[in-house]
Protein backbone atom coordinates (compact mmCIF):
# COMPACT_ATOMS: atom_id res chain seq x y z
CA UNK A 1 0.00 0.00 0.00
CA UNK A 2 0.91 3.40 -0.43
CA UNK A 3 0.08 7.21 0.00
CA UNK A 4 -0.70 8.78 -3.50
CA UNK A 5 -0.62 12.64 -3.82
CA UNK A 6 -3.41 13.91 -6.24
CA UNK A 7 -3.28 17.19 -7.77
CA UNK A 8 -5.59 18.67 -4.91
CA UNK A 9 -3.27 17.96 -2.63
CA UNK A 10 -5.06 15.08 -1.28
CA UNK A 11 -3.14 11.70 -0.11
CA UNK A 12 -5.52 8.39 -0.72
CA UNK A 13 -3.89 5.10 0.35
CA UNK A 14 -3.73 2.41 -2.53
CA UNK A 15 -3.40 -0.72 -3.20
CA UNK A 16 -2.69 -2.09 -6.74
CA UNK A 17 -3.33 -5.70 -8.10
CA UNK A 18 -2.26 -6.82 -11.11
CA UNK A 19 -0.63 -4.21 -12.23
CA UNK A 20 0.55 -5.26 -15.78
CA UNK A 21 -2.94 -6.13 -16.99
CA UNK A 22 -4.30 -4.34 -20.09
CA UNK A 23 -7.97 -3.20 -18.54
CA UNK A 24 -8.26 -1.23 -15.37
CA UNK A 25 -10.92 -1.42 -12.60
CA UNK A 26 -11.73 1.12 -9.64
CA UNK A 27 -13.40 -0.62 -6.42
CA UNK A 28 -15.14 2.15 -4.63
CA UNK A 29 -15.65 1.21 -1.00
CA UNK A 30 -18.76 1.91 1.40
CA UNK A 31 -18.75 4.59 3.82
CA UNK A 32 -17.08 4.17 7.01
CA UNK A 33 -15.37 1.61 4.94
CA UNK A 34 -12.18 0.83 3.72
CA UNK A 35 -10.47 -0.69 0.91
CA UNK A 36 -10.03 -4.30 2.94
CA UNK A 37 -13.96 -4.49 2.06
CA UNK A 38 -12.08 -5.70 -1.73
CA UNK A 39 -8.83 -6.86 -0.35
CA UNK A 40 -9.88 -9.85 1.57
CA UNK A 41 -12.94 -10.46 -0.89
CA UNK A 42 -13.59 -10.23 -4.42
CA UNK A 43 -10.47 -7.71 -5.65
CA UNK A 44 -7.99 -11.07 -5.82
CA UNK A 45 -10.26 -12.81 -7.75
CA UNK A 46 -10.78 -10.22 -10.27
CA UNK A 47 -7.19 -9.39 -10.36
CA UNK A 48 -6.59 -12.27 -12.12
CA UNK A 49 -7.67 -10.39 -15.27
CA UNK A 50 -7.74 -6.95 -14.66
CA UNK A 51 -5.67 -4.53 -12.88
CA UNK A 52 -7.52 -3.50 -10.04
CA UNK A 53 -7.27 -0.28 -8.20
CA UNK A 54 -8.21 -0.30 -4.56
CA UNK A 55 -7.84 2.71 -2.28
CA UNK A 56 -9.65 4.64 0.80
CA UNK A 57 -12.39 7.61 0.76
CA UNK A 58 -10.73 10.48 2.08
CA UNK A 59 -10.86 10.27 6.14
CA UNK A 60 -11.02 6.69 5.96
CA UNK A 61 -8.95 4.16 6.24
CA UNK A 62 -5.63 5.67 5.95
CA UNK A 63 -6.27 7.96 3.63
CA UNK A 64 -5.54 11.90 4.92
CA UNK A 65 -8.29 13.59 6.75
CA UNK A 66 -10.16 16.54 4.57
CA UNK A 67 -12.89 18.72 6.55
CA UNK A 68 -15.18 19.31 3.37
CA UNK A 69 -15.74 17.77 0.14
CA UNK A 70 -18.06 15.24 0.86
CA UNK A 71 -20.64 15.47 -1.63
CA UNK A 72 -20.86 13.43 -4.71
CA UNK A 73 -19.27 15.64 -7.22
CA UNK A 74 -16.13 15.79 -5.03
CA UNK A 75 -15.57 12.06 -4.38
CA UNK A 76 -16.12 11.45 -8.10
CA UNK A 77 -13.58 14.16 -8.98
CA UNK A 78 -10.85 12.15 -6.40
CA UNK A 79 -11.48 9.18 -8.59
CA UNK A 80 -10.86 10.94 -11.86
CA UNK A 81 -7.45 12.40 -10.53
CA UNK A 82 -5.90 9.21 -8.81
CA UNK A 83 -6.76 7.70 -12.42
CA UNK A 84 -4.84 10.11 -14.09
CA UNK A 85 -1.59 10.03 -11.23
CA UNK A 86 -1.34 6.29 -13.04
CA UNK A 87 -1.91 7.28 -16.52
CA UNK A 88 -5.01 5.62 -16.46
CA UNK A 89 -7.60 7.75 -19.22
CA UNK A 90 -10.58 4.68 -19.70
CA UNK A 91 -11.08 2.33 -16.72
CA UNK A 92 -14.29 0.42 -15.14
CA UNK A 93 -15.62 1.16 -11.74
CA UNK A 94 -16.82 -0.79 -9.35
CA UNK A 95 -18.82 0.63 -6.23
CA UNK A 96 -20.47 -0.99 -3.36
CA UNK A 97 -23.39 0.57 -0.80
CA UNK A 98 -22.56 4.90 -0.80
CA UNK A 99 -19.73 3.62 -3.36
CA UNK A 100 -21.97 2.72 -5.92
CA UNK A 101 -23.23 7.28 -6.22
CA UNK A 102 -19.36 7.73 -6.23
CA UNK A 103 -19.15 5.38 -9.10
CA UNK A 104 -22.77 6.57 -11.12
CA UNK A 105 -21.04 9.89 -10.62
CA UNK A 106 -18.43 9.16 -11.62
CA UNK A 107 -19.85 8.25 -14.85
CA UNK A 108 -22.27 11.09 -15.09
CA UNK A 109 -19.58 13.98 -14.45
CA UNK A 110 -16.84 12.13 -16.83
CA UNK A 111 -18.25 9.84 -19.35
CA UNK A 112 -15.60 9.38 -21.76
CA UNK A 113 -13.34 8.06 -18.83
CA UNK A 114 -16.05 5.31 -17.95
CA UNK A 115 -16.08 2.28 -19.80
CA UNK A 116 -17.80 -0.09 -17.12
CA UNK A 117 -20.21 0.06 -13.92
CA UNK A 118 -20.50 -2.24 -11.55
CA UNK A 119 -23.04 -1.20 -8.71
CA UNK A 120 -23.25 -3.95 -5.88
CA UNK A 121 -26.25 -2.90 -3.63
CA UNK A 122 -26.80 0.75 -4.04
CA UNK A 123 -28.47 1.94 -0.88
CA UNK A 124 -31.81 3.16 -0.84
CA UNK A 125 -31.66 6.91 0.54
CA UNK A 126 -31.17 8.22 3.89
CA UNK A 127 -34.81 9.68 4.23
CA UNK A 128 -33.89 11.81 7.61
CA UNK A 129 -31.64 14.05 7.27
CA UNK A 130 -27.78 13.19 8.29
CA UNK A 131 -27.12 13.78 12.64
CA UNK A 132 -26.31 17.54 12.92
CA UNK A 133 -22.43 18.05 12.91
CA UNK A 134 -21.20 18.30 16.44
CA UNK A 135 -24.14 15.63 17.54
CA UNK A 136 -22.83 12.29 16.88
CA UNK A 137 -22.57 10.76 19.58
CA UNK A 138 -21.31 7.09 20.85
CA UNK A 139 -24.56 5.94 21.28
CA UNK A 140 -24.98 7.18 17.39
CA UNK A 141 -21.90 4.48 17.07
CA UNK A 142 -23.38 1.84 18.70
CA UNK A 143 -26.99 1.99 17.11
CA UNK A 144 -24.82 1.71 13.53
CA UNK A 145 -22.57 -1.62 15.31
CA UNK A 146 -26.30 -3.45 16.33
CA UNK A 147 -26.78 -3.38 12.46
CA UNK A 148 -23.86 -4.49 11.19
CA UNK A 149 -23.68 -8.33 10.31
CA UNK A 150 -21.65 -10.86 11.84
CA UNK A 151 -19.51 -11.53 9.02
CA UNK A 152 -18.60 -7.63 8.91
CA UNK A 153 -18.20 -7.26 12.65
CA UNK A 154 -15.97 -10.38 12.82
CA UNK A 155 -13.58 -9.07 10.35
CA UNK A 156 -13.82 -4.91 11.18
CA UNK A 157 -15.12 -4.73 14.73
CA UNK A 158 -12.98 -8.00 16.35
CA UNK A 159 -11.47 -6.87 18.68
CA UNK A 160 -11.25 -3.40 20.92
CA UNK A 161 -8.12 -1.50 18.75
CA UNK A 162 -10.25 -2.08 15.80
CA UNK A 163 -13.57 -0.71 17.50
CA UNK A 164 -11.92 2.29 18.79
CA UNK A 165 -10.28 2.98 15.14
CA UNK A 166 -13.66 2.69 13.88
CA UNK A 167 -15.48 5.11 16.37
CA UNK A 168 -12.31 7.89 15.80
CA UNK A 169 -13.75 7.63 12.42
CA UNK A 170 -17.41 8.37 12.84
CA UNK A 171 -16.61 10.91 15.14
CA UNK A 172 -13.80 13.14 12.96
CA UNK A 173 -16.59 12.06 9.98
CA UNK A 174 -19.92 14.02 11.61
CA UNK A 175 -18.19 15.86 13.90
CA UNK A 176 -15.70 17.73 12.40
CA UNK A 177 -16.20 18.17 8.32
CA UNK A 178 -19.47 18.98 6.31
CA UNK A 179 -20.41 15.44 5.43
CA UNK A 180 -23.77 15.89 7.17
CA UNK A 181 -24.08 19.29 5.02
CA UNK A 182 -22.87 17.54 2.27
CA UNK A 183 -24.92 14.44 1.85
CA UNK A 184 -27.67 16.21 3.36
CA UNK A 185 -27.44 18.90 -0.28
CA UNK A 186 -27.84 15.40 -2.32
CA UNK A 187 -30.98 13.90 -3.27
CA UNK A 188 -32.22 10.18 -4.34
CA UNK A 189 -31.64 9.24 -7.66
CA UNK A 190 -33.77 9.61 -9.97
CA UNK A 191 -34.84 8.43 -13.70
CA UNK A 192 -33.07 11.70 -15.47
CA UNK A 193 -30.33 9.97 -13.50
CA UNK A 194 -29.67 6.90 -15.41
CA UNK A 195 -31.16 8.79 -19.19
CA UNK A 196 -27.60 9.63 -19.87
CA UNK A 197 -25.54 6.96 -18.80
CA UNK A 198 -23.64 5.42 -21.51
CA UNK A 199 -21.43 2.32 -20.11
CA UNK A 200 -22.78 -1.17 -19.62
CA UNK A 201 -23.70 -1.28 -16.02
CA UNK A 202 -24.09 -4.55 -13.80
CA UNK A 203 -26.73 -4.26 -10.99
CA UNK A 204 -25.76 -6.84 -8.17
CA UNK A 205 -28.23 -6.99 -5.16
CA UNK A 206 -28.79 -9.54 -2.44
CA UNK A 207 -32.30 -11.03 -2.41
CA UNK A 208 -32.91 -10.36 1.13
CA UNK A 209 -30.88 -7.28 1.21
CA UNK A 210 -32.85 -4.06 2.88
CA UNK A 211 -31.45 -2.61 -0.39
CA UNK A 212 -33.58 -4.84 -2.93
CA UNK A 213 -36.56 -2.53 -3.16
CA UNK A 214 -34.10 -0.31 -4.54
CA UNK A 215 -33.21 -2.26 -7.65
CA UNK A 216 -36.84 -2.83 -8.27
CA UNK A 217 -37.13 0.87 -8.63
CA UNK A 218 -34.12 1.69 -11.15
CA UNK A 219 -33.94 -1.21 -12.89
CA UNK A 220 -37.24 -0.56 -15.24
CA UNK A 221 -34.85 2.70 -15.59
CA UNK A 222 -32.32 1.47 -17.44
CA UNK A 223 -32.95 -0.59 -20.96
CA UNK A 224 -30.01 -2.25 -21.01
CA UNK A 225 -29.08 -2.75 -17.40
CA UNK A 226 -27.67 -6.25 -16.62
CA UNK A 227 -28.95 -7.62 -12.83
CA UNK A 228 -27.50 -9.86 -10.97
CA UNK A 229 -29.30 -11.14 -7.42
CA UNK A 230 -27.70 -13.34 -5.35
CA UNK A 231 -29.34 -15.16 -2.38
CA UNK A 232 -27.91 -13.39 0.85
CA UNK A 233 -28.47 -9.57 2.52
CA UNK A 234 -26.49 -6.48 1.97
CA UNK A 235 -23.15 -7.86 2.35
CA UNK A 236 -23.89 -10.95 0.48
CA UNK A 237 -20.20 -10.87 -1.29
CA UNK A 238 -18.51 -11.36 1.97
CA UNK A 239 -20.24 -14.40 2.27
CA UNK A 240 -20.45 -15.60 -2.06
CA UNK A 241 -17.42 -14.21 -3.03
CA UNK A 242 -16.09 -16.71 -5.48
CA UNK A 243 -19.54 -16.82 -7.33
CA UNK A 244 -20.05 -12.96 -6.97
CA UNK A 245 -16.42 -12.68 -8.29
CA UNK A 246 -16.58 -14.67 -11.34
CA UNK A 247 -20.10 -13.31 -12.16
CA UNK A 248 -18.73 -9.29 -12.28
CA UNK A 249 -15.45 -11.01 -14.88
CA UNK A 250 -18.05 -12.34 -17.31
CA UNK A 251 -19.69 -8.92 -17.11
CA UNK A 252 -16.15 -7.00 -17.74
CA UNK A 253 -15.38 -9.34 -20.21
CA UNK A 254 -18.80 -9.22 -22.18
CA UNK A 255 -18.29 -7.37 -25.69
CA UNK A 256 -22.18 -6.90 -25.98
CA UNK A 257 -24.73 -4.93 -23.96
CA UNK A 258 -27.32 -7.56 -22.18
CA UNK A 259 -30.77 -7.27 -22.33
CA UNK A 260 -32.86 -5.80 -19.38
CA UNK A 261 -33.95 -8.91 -17.41
CA UNK A 262 -35.90 -6.46 -15.12
CA UNK A 263 -39.47 -8.53 -15.53
CA UNK A 264 -37.50 -11.45 -14.28
CA UNK A 265 -36.24 -9.94 -11.04
CA UNK A 266 -39.98 -7.80 -10.71
CA UNK A 267 -41.27 -11.25 -10.26
CA UNK A 268 -39.01 -12.77 -7.92
CA UNK A 269 -39.05 -10.58 -5.22
CA UNK A 270 -39.69 -12.34 -1.73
Amino acid sequence: MQLVKLKSGLELNVQILNSEAEKTVFMIHGMFGNLAQFYLTIAPIVAQKYKVVLFDLKSQGRSQRKESGYDFDSFAQEVIELANVFGCYKFSVLGYSFGCWVALRCQKNYPERIEKIVAIEIPDWQKNPMVTRGFYTEGHFMEFVSYVNNNVRENFFGNKRQMRNMYSMHDYVFNHTTFSEDMNRERELQKEDFDEIEAPILLAFGRHSVCFCELMRIVKWIPYADVYVEEGGHDFFLEKTNVCAERIIDFLDAIDRPVNNYYEYANAVV
